[in-house]
């Protein structure tokens, strides 16, 4: 299978990553003007029925994720905090590979808006290509190192990164080679944050959405 990671950039020691963002929630039909679709059978193969518009392809979307890493551990000196950097630069690369990915991303996480008939679809046939920017750093406060990463996945689905299977991947490669005393040994003991970001195009979204509710469409 081709590679979906198109784009990978990592940054160690870097704090200029903002988290603000803003969330919408909705079935998002009026959003088709700005958005690609097509025929069941032309376009785009092989990802079926869009279940919010029976006859019609599905819409292609973008989703992007702000995710905040922490294991608090370090700060207490250089050789060990080299240590829990390191760790954490490892967790960082690991997610920034297919294998990985394709193991965390959960479709159809909605019950609403037909959020269950997306179950069945695959990161092969559904994700059409994914970005990854990270940074690994040390906070200002308590000297203990973390990891931002900034995920944009453009893709034909319902989509989410689960957040229980990352910080269980998060800790299994955080763990491999770290000394006893910075290991972490409970399944949450990762802290872990994801965060809805907007989209690429989002002042033209908000423009449909207006109208949407001015005209009705």
């Amino acid at each position: 299978m081709p590679s979906k990671i198109k784009k990978v950039k990592i940054s160690l020691g870097s704090t200029s990553i903002n988290s603000q963002g803003f969330k919408y929630s909705g079935p998002g039909n009026w959003k088709s003007k700005h958005q690609v679709r097509g025929s069941i059978d032309s376009f785009p193969a092989g990802t079926g029925e869009d279940p919010a518009a029976p006859g019609l392809g599905r819409r292609k979307h973008e989703t992007k994720l702000f995710i905040t890493l922490n294991p608090n551990k370090g700060g207490y000196g250089a050789g060990d905090d080299a240590a829990v950097y390191e760790g954490m630069t490892r967790v960082v690369k690991s997610l920034a590979r297919d294998e990985t990915l394709q193991k965390l991303i959960v479709f159809g996480p909605c019950i609403k808006y037909h959020g269950e008939k997306y179950q069945g679809d695959s990161y092969a046939a559904h994700v059409e290509e994914i970005s990854v920017s990270a940074a690994v750093e040390r906070g200002d406060r308590q000297l203990r190192s973390h990891a931002h990463l900034f995920i944009s996945m453009v893709h034909y689905s319902q989509v989410q990164i689960s957040k229980t299977l990352l910080q269980r991947h998060a800790r299994e490669v955080y763990n491999e080679g770290m000394p006893d005393k910075y290991k972490l040994k409970g399944a949450h003991a990762f802290y872990c944050h994801i965060k809805l970001m907007p989209q690429s195009d989002w002042s033209e979204v908000m423009q449909m959405y207006l109208e949407k509710g001015v005209l009705g469409t």
